[in-house]
Order: C-alpha cells, then sequence, then structure tokens
C-alpha cells in the first residue's frame, strides 16, 4: 500500500535521505526544503518527490 507522506527539511542529513528512501519504495513525498534554487536543486528536480518551497 503506498501512502503520501510529508517531510520537513528535506534539503540535507535525515530529512534527505527519507525522502530519496520512501520516495523509491513506491511512496508519494511531498518535502519542503530551503534553497531550492541553489544547493538542493537536485535534490528538488529528482523523481517522486513534489517539493513545496519554504
Amino acid at each position: 500500500m503506498t501512502k503520501v507522506i510529508i517531510i520537513t527539511g528535506a534539503g540535507t542529513g535525515m530529512g534527505r535521505l527519507m525522502s530519496r528512501t520512501l520516495a523509491g519504495a513506491g511512496h508519494t513525498v511531498n518535502a519542503t526544503m530551503r534553497f531550492i534554487e541553489a544547493r538542493n536543486r537536485d535534490t528538488a528536480e529528482g523523481g517522486r518527490i513534489n517539493v513545496l518551497d519554504n
């Protein structure tokens, strides 16, 4: 069963790891992070993760 998951602080650390892991498992991930235009661009543009700008 797939779930919709919201993760805050997904730009680095555990938030980033969990976002990628859960999206890779087939879940829909809505993630928030800062600086999506610069250092978090690769995370913001990746796969099944929907990024919500903080």
